[in-house]
């Protein structure tokens, strides 16, 4: 029964080898392990701060679509206010040009209104015109009823010859 001891003993005289073998691996790589360690936090802290600059930049291209659309928004109203605008400046020159004519005959009536002769020298000839047509008038009864006597007297005599 000593040979199982023997194994035993051996495989663990064994183990504490490994064992020791594997602290002394340990210790030599300590070193290392921790420099792994800080390099795996810094990676971890980069890809965090990473993850944090991509969403950043994603609100960021977010709000710049937002503000490119608002843009092109405001540029469309522009547009809009700009035609109005032109539509506004070609009604006024026209009504310019209208109030330009109306201002021009305005002027021409006056012209011709300061042209006219003195009512004072014009009375005479409107008296004279008056009279002349005063005269003509009974000028036309006179001739109106002479005709109205020669049909009466025409009347007369075909009545005659009829008999």
């Amino acid at each position: 029964m000593r040979q199982p001891v023997k194994g035993f003993v051996e495989i663990k005289s064994e183990k504490d080898k490994v064992k020791k073998r594997l602290d002394e691996i340990r210790k030599q790589n300590a070193p290392m392990q921790r420099r792994l360690d800080e390099v795996t936090k810094k990676v971890r802290e980069l890809e965090d701060s990473t993850r944090e600059l991509m969403q950043k930049g994603n609100d960021v291209l977010k709000k710049a679509k937002s503000k490119s659309e608002q843009i092109e928004k405001k540029g469309d109203k522009i547009e809009e206010l700009q035609g109005e605008l032109k539509d506004l400046k070609d009604e006024e020159k026209k009504r310019q040009k209208r109030m330009s004519d109306v201002e021009r005959a305005i002027q021409g009536y006056q012209n011709e209104l300061d042209n006219l002769p003195d009512p004072a020298d014009l009375q005479p000839r409107i008296d004279e015109i008056n009279t002349q047509a005063r005269q003509k008038n009974r000028e036309v009864m006179t001739i109106q009823n002479q005709a109205r006597g020669a049909r009466d007297e025409a009347d007369h005599l075909k009545a005659q010859v009829s008999r």
